[in-house]
């Protein structure tokens, strides 16, 4: 059974994440009405290298291609200990919405815009892998 404070750490972290996801997904409706996908990019990008910060090092960078890494160190329990760790997963966990980039693809598609769809998928796993990759180093070069 989880002890309450690790429940606490990452309810307050998704808390946070989930009020940052609905402001940046306003702020870039009112920013950019006819390319309203920019919040849900936004936040899965800042997610993504939240997440690579804080499990970067090992998991991230240290495996060998193909194979499961062994016994990682999250980078952020080194740096930050291990509540900040928790409070991060559940900031990145709550402000990450793949699953809404998905529906948001899907409707370009729906309506034809087969380019914009393939963009927008191509543009969010490459700046979202990207950024994912940048946390872990910045996390390994802290740690």
């Amino acid at each position: 059974m989880l002890a309450p404070v690790v429940v606490l750490w990452v309810a307050v972290g998704g808390a946070l994440g989930a009020v940052l996801r609905q402001a940046a997904d306003g702020a870039a409706q009112r920013w950019s009405p006819r390319v309203a996908e920019l919040g849900v990019l936004g936040a899965n990008l800042v997610a993504s290298a939240v997440l690579g910060f804080l499990a970067g090092g090992e998991v991230l960078l240290g495996s060998v291609p193909g194979e499961a890494p062994m016994a990682p160190t999250l980078t952020a329990s080194r740096i930050l200990g291990v509540n900040w760790w928790l409070l991060g997963a559940g900031l990145a966990g709550a402000l990450s919405t793949f699953s809404t980039a998905v529906v948001q693809v899907a409707r370009r598609v729906r309506a034809g815009e087969w380019g914009t769809a393939l963009a927008l998928a191509g543009v969010t796993w490459v700046v979202c892998a990207g950024a994912a990759r940048l946390g872990a180093e910045l996390g390994v070069a802290l740690a």
